[in-house]
């Protein structure tokens, strides 16, 4: 008996010592509304964004159409405008259903589809003749032409679920005119050919390593702006610089300048990589200079988080919190075109979305610098926006 009290006591004993200090973590937790509130809250996003945002079929892709004007029309079958009216829309009704292509009601010109499909506004462009009634009405089958973004690994899935049930498609929506219509068709031959614009190089690093960049500096840069002013609050030497001369305008460009330096050796290094190992064409000046502006977004989120974060574990989970919607919803691992509307608009609030957009038009559909520049002024407008509320937090801190 003895004995066995002997072993008890000291376990309860470790017990209640144990049961003390959790309760006094506890506590500490409970003040700490911040981690709190980031305990919740990244398990919660990363269910909304995978289970609602994040979509693995391709859908709702962009898409226009261009009325080609027809060379020759037969005399033996002249243009019929009733009949290239019901055709025209029997496509419209074929390539908008299913929701595999978010198609346009109206046709664009020549230059202005390609224009679009240089900047990334869409990934098809069909090409469909002004008057097909002068093909069917001479036996001929529908000239039709499929121009594809090839920059996008995800369009030729797009393209071989079009092709296969094109002529069918068209066939039935076309058999919906009144009776009155004398053609005698089981089916309607269309003549589709695909063509392939702005083919990837062989290698997938060629693709993946520019995109990469962007989202290693999201992540690296935004911490480390983060991390560096949460230090010194840990340190003590943060109140030795109030007692100093500086203005918020001096700590935001001192706090900025190494890190911006550190930032555009990592981006050179990422591209020197990128070139030499699988043949990533270089940067223009036009996109280095975008790639500045979005460093210094991604360092003044880090410093408007580090105006909330008070330990520096915050601050990482804030970054983190900031990290997780950029890297799923910015179009570098998934299709942005397949998600829903409400994550569509939230990535057009992520400075990554645009920033990948314009360096995939340059690098990979040749586009001209003004191009490139015309893509990337929500990045510009990101960055003066979180440097002008960091400026403003400091200058309120100093007071």
């Amino acid at each position: 008996m003895v004995k066995g009290l002997r072993c008890v006591l000291p376990a309860l004993r470790a017990w209640r010592l144990c049961r003390a200090v959790a309760h006094k973590e506890w506590l500490q937790l409970r003040q700490d509304r911040l981690t709190l509130a980031l305990l919740v809250g990244v398990p919660l996003a990363q269910i909304l964004l995978f289970g609602f945002a994040i979509s693995l079929a391709p859908q709702h892709w962009p898409a226009v159409w261009v009325a080609v004007p027809t060379a020759v029309a037969t005399p033996n079958a002249p243009a019929d405008p009733e009949l290239d009216a019901r055709l025209t829309q029997a496509m419209r009704q074929h390539f908008r259903g299913g929701g595999l292509l978010a198609l346009q009601p109206e046709p664009l010109g020549a230059q202005e589809a390609e224009q679009a499909m240089q900047r990334g506004d869409v990934r098809l462009v069909l090409h469909w003749p002004a008057s097909p009634s002068t093909f069917v009405r001479a036996g001929q089958a529908l000239p039709l032409r499929l121009e594809a973004d090839f920059s996008d690994p995800w369009a030729q899935a797009v393209v071989a679920q079009l092709g296969d049930s094109v002529s069918l498609g068209l066939a039935r929506a076309a058999h919906q005119p009144p009776q009155d219509l004398a053609m005698n068709w089981q089916g309607l031959a269309v003549s589709l050919q695909v063509q392939g614009r702005y083919p990837l190089p062989r290698q997938d690093g060629a693709y993946m390593m520019p995109a990469l960049s962007g989202v290693i500096l999201t992540l690296t840069l935004t911490l480390m702006a983060a991390l560096c002013v949460v230090r010194e609050q840990e340190r003590g030497t943060w109140d030795a610089l109030r007692t100093t001369p500086l203005t918020a305008g001096h700590i935001v460009v001192g706090k900025l300048w190494p890190y911006l330096l550190l930032g555009l050796g990592q981006y050179a290094l990422l591209q020197v990589l990128a070139w030499a190992l699988f043949g990533t064409p270089w940067a223009s000046a036009a996109l280095w200079a975008l790639a500045l502006v979005f460093m210094l977004g991604q360092l003044g989120l880090g410093l408007c988080l580090s105006l909330v974060a008070r330990q520096q574990l915050q601050a990482v989970q804030l970054g983190i919190f900031f990290y997780l919607p950029s890297l799923l919803l910015s179009g570098f691992m998934f299709p942005l075109h397949a998600m829903p509307a409400w994550a569509q608009t939230l990535a057009q609030l992520l400075p990554l979305t645009h920033f990948l957009r314009a360096m995939r038009a340059e690098l990979f559909r040749q586009a001209e610098p003004a191009v490139v520049l015309s893509l990337g002024w929500p990045v510009l407008l990101f960055a003066l926006g979180v440097l002008w509320a960091s400026w403003a937090g400091y200058r309120r801190r100093m007071a």
